[in-house]
């Protein structure tokens, strides 16, 4: 989580804002860090952006306007409508939520409700809006704007997710959704009250209704909600807030002035101006005088501010919901559906020195998505400390029980794939990662007696250079645990012609190879492949109907690893009938039978085996022939392989 620098002006102003800032904005003048001066507004002067947008000239300044950045995005073609990013001065001032957050940050104050109630079971919140309210064209604020705003929301294309999950949980908006109801059962306005059942319970319902802005339903009725943010309503917004729209210069400015109508407390400042503004201009022109207030994010630019213009004064804002995280992707990857290994990954990564050296101190280390400071934090919930002893057991353990769970299938031999620069941190090296990996296989070894080598994977998004340094290191481990190299990833947009002087450099240091190709891209990954190299292909299935590919690969006696029941699951094929082993058996391939990823697919060897005798009438003779290919075709020494070949022989 990060934290936000402020300079602040006006007090009336940060109010404005402050009630408002709950999602992160979408751009760095308004997300991030922020400053303002206390001195008196710029002296009147012309100012140009160097927006590549036709851009206008600036209206000169006078005393008593507050001048702001817009960023490039808000002030491209339109007003930036209020639902996609409720974050923003301009757009909390000009549109009011129901409610709005205290000082704590919680959805407690009403704004546009003059009244609010949950039902014991939170399930029923009633709003009784404010009578007194008006739009900015004069025309009341309804009950009925609130309603229609909602279902208009549930079909709108930019929204937030904690409005949008909100929204949802209102009792038919499904049924509204997916067009089987004309209207949403759990949304009711009556008079000035309008009230949302929920189907289940909401703990971000409160926040969502101080995001949320309701529209002018008399404005905007007849719109289409997939385009109601791209209409010419945008162009000259009406809006509910005490500020209202004078003037847009798209990549220019944007002007908006008090309005008279407003419920609330008038506006100490009359008119502001918020000035297009890109990232690179937000610190010149923060030195310069020509902003009253901008945000930063790190300390870097705000001493840089500061250094240029002591004129200014800095407030710092702590503990502001703005998170980054990095999340594993489960996606077709075997080992990291291992929880074990996931672990390993956390504990090796020193998290508090990133905190502290690479964010300054603006960031906090946290174990859960909630902040220590807020009170749904869970002060039970499990921490991962920074131990790289630990990571490299856990790494050892998930190792040794990948093969004790291939024991119960009578498993003799495996190999086990595995991309150590996925597990790569500034403790854990990938030769490290590799030989905890290989110290939990060597013991499961001894206790299951399965013999097997490890496959390092390169990655294809990855860079040459990194996925070669890995696997020069994988060479020096090789015979000692690993026994290839492969490439692995997204196939169709890294094709294999991308690649060929990876694995040329590969040949080169004799590591052996095999390649993911031809799962869901191109005939050709598959030939390049073999002409750098390859020894085993991996699924190969897009060969189906290539009668000279497939001959050339019989006759090279090139291994072809088939993982039936993770292409079908992955619709590499469209239908079982589509599925070409029984083509490539008929034709000499050297054809192998594998499991894939064991966990996503929920399969094992024994599945796979069964599946193909019963949907392609592969005999018992044919699955002993798989078996001889395998061993035929294993990255494994001669000695393993008469061993391998012995077992056969027996069956």
């Amino acid at each position: 989580m990060k934290k936000n620098l402020v300079y602040r002006l006006l007090a009336l102003v940060l109010a404005l804002m402050m009630l408002c800032s709950c999602a992160a904005p979408a751009q760095s003048n308004t997300d991030q860090t922020a400053t303002t001066t206390e001195q008196t507004p710029a002296a009147e002067t012309e100012t140009t952006t160097d927006s590549e947008e036709t851009t206008a000239q600036t209206p000169a300044t006078t005393d008593g306007i507050l001048h702001l950045a817009l960023d490039e995005q808000s002030g491209k073609d339109q007003v930036k409508a209020a639902w996609g990013d409720p974050g923003g001065f301009y757009r909390t001032g000009m549109f009011s939520r129901l409610l709005k957050v205290d000082t704590d940050d919680q959805p407690t104050i009403p704004d546009l409700a003059e009244s609010y109630s949950v039902s014991d079971d939170q399930l029923t919140y009633t709003f009784v809006v404010r009578s007194d309210a008006t739009w900015h064209d004069g025309e009341p604020i309804t009950a009925e704007d609130v309603r229609w705003s909602a279902e208009m929301a549930l079909k709108s294309a930019q929204i937030t997710t904690i409005i949008s999950s909100s929204l949802q949980s209102i009792e038919g908006a499904q049924e509204y959704i997916e067009g089987t109801a004309d209207t949403v059962s759990g949304i009711t306005a009556d008079g000035q009250t309008v009230t949302f059942k929920l189907s289940s319970p909401n703990g971000d319902f409160l926040m969502a209704m101080a995001q949320w802005a309701p529209y002018p339903k008399h404005l905007l009725e007849g719109e289409d909600p997939l385009t109601l943010h791209t209409c010419s309503f945008w162009q000259a917004p009406v809006g509910s807030g005490p500020y209202k729209f004078k003037e847009f210069q798209p990549g220019s400015y944007l002007i908006l002035e008090a309005y008279d109508g407003y419920y609330g407390e008038q506006p100490g400042i009359k008119t502001v101006q918020l000035t297009v503004t890109s990232d690179s201009q937000l610190v010149t022109k923060t030195q310069a005088g020509e902003l009253d207030l901008s945000e930063f994010s790190d300390y870097a630019s705000v001493e840089q501010v500061l250094s240029a213009n002591p004129a200014l004064t800095s407030y710092e804002i702590d503990d502001a919901m703005y998170l980054r995280v990095l999340s594993f992707n489960l996606n077709g990857n075997d080992k990291l559906q291992d929880i074990r290994v996931r672990q390993a990954i956390s504990q090796a990564i020193d998290k508090q020195t990133i905190c502290d050296q690479l964010f300054n101190g603006q960031a906090m280390l946290m174990n859960t998505l909630v902040p220590t400071s807020r009170v749904e934090y869970n002060a039970d919930a499990q921490t991962l400390s920074y131990d790289p002893d630990t990571a490299k057991a856990l790494l050892e353990e998930a190792g040794y029980d990948v093969l004790k769970s291939m024991s119960r299938e009578h498993v003799c031999y495996a190999e086990i794939r595995f991309a150590p620069l996925f597990s790569e941190t500034e403790s854990m090296s990938c030769k490290k990662a590799m030989e905890a990996l290989i110290k939990g296989l060597e013991r499961g070894k001894q206790d299951f007696a399965i013999e097997y080598g490890v496959i390092a994977c390169a990655m294809r998004h990855i860079g040459e250079e990194e996925n070669w340094r890995m696997i020069r290191t994988a060479r020096e481990l090789l015979g000692s645990g690993v026994c290839g190299a492969d490439l692995a990833g997204a196939e169709a947009s890294y094709p294999m012609s991308q690649f060929m002087n990876l694995f040329e450099n590969t040949r080169k240091i004799g590591m052996p190879f095999t390649i993911h190709a031809g799962e869901c891209g191109s005939v050709d990954n598959i030939t390049d492949a073999v002409n750098v190299g390859a020894k085993r292909i991996g699924h190969g299935i897009a060969m189906r109907g290539h009668e000279d590919v497939i001959r050339e690969l019989a006759e090279k006696k090139i291994g072809i690893e088939m993982c039936p029941i993770s292409n079908l699951q992955t619709k590499a094929v469209s239908g079982p009938e589509f599925y070409p082993i029984r083509e490539f058996l008929d034709h000499g391939v050297r054809v192998t039978v594998n499991t894939d990823n064991r966990t996503v697919s929920n399969t094992t060897m024994t599945k796979e085996l069964e599946f193909i005798q019963k949907t392609y009438g592969v005999r018992d003779e044919e699955v002993l022939l798989l078996m001889r290919n395998a061993v035929d075709a294993a990255f494994a020494s001669d000695t393993v392989k008469e061993k391998l070949y012995r077992k056969l022989a027996e069956k």
